[in-house]
């Protein structure tokens, strides 16, 4: 995979292939510090990689793939994502996060004791993800970001009951940003 132009879109049906395609545009955004945006959508992942000089010029200059939010550095940050597999645990990589992944809250508490994450993601499809989310939180003591997938609202009483709230499709720098808010 090579990037040529102003963006390059790769797109698959089949998981496994979708799975390559994603990692692949992920060693290419590393190396070409590019930012990468995926998205997926019933077994189908999108990624799109934009290029764009300023970010290659503070990559190069040290500064890491975009401006660092307030100077804090993500990098070995334990994150867990509980939910339908998602290509977060990916893009979380891009951030200097350590991610694994949860397909359930039960899955999550077990998970928490070894992988010891400072912050939990939650992928939420329907009103019942969220309300998991919102227990979950109170299980496991740990903050809360959830990330709505297309068309899945958050009510106010909930969203003030968690510590962050994003939709996709997922912009690399907003999850940064939010990560750091919710660690500080």
């Amino acid at each position: 995979l090579e990037l040529h132009g102003v963006t390059q879109e790769i797109s698959s049906d089949d998981s496994t292939e979708a799975e390559l395609l994603a990692s692949a545009a992920q060693v290419v955004a590393t190396r070409s510090g590019v930012s990468l945006d995926v998205t997926s959508t019933l077994g189908v992942i999108n990624i799109a990689l934009t290029v764009a000089r300023e970010v290659a010029q503070q990559a190069s200059s040290g500064l890491g793939v975009t401006t660092p939010a307030q100077g804090m550095d993500l990098k070995g940050t334990h994150v867990l994502v509980v939910g339908k597999p998602s290509p977060l645990v990916m893009l979380l990589g891009a951030t200097g996060c350590t991610a694994q992944a949860a397909l359930t809250w039960e899955d999550a508490v077990q998970d928490a004791g070894h992988f010891a994450p400072r912050v939990v993601l939650a992928v939420i499809g329907d009103n019942s993800d969220l309300d998991a989310a919102v227990e979950g939180r109170g299980r496991l003591g740990l903050p809360v970001i959830i990330i709505c997938q297309h068309g899945v609202g958050c009510p106010a009483d909930k969203a003030s009951s968690i510590d962050g709230v994003l939709g996709q499709p997922l912009d690399l720098d907003d999850l940064r940003q939010m990560l750091v808010r919710v660690l500080r």
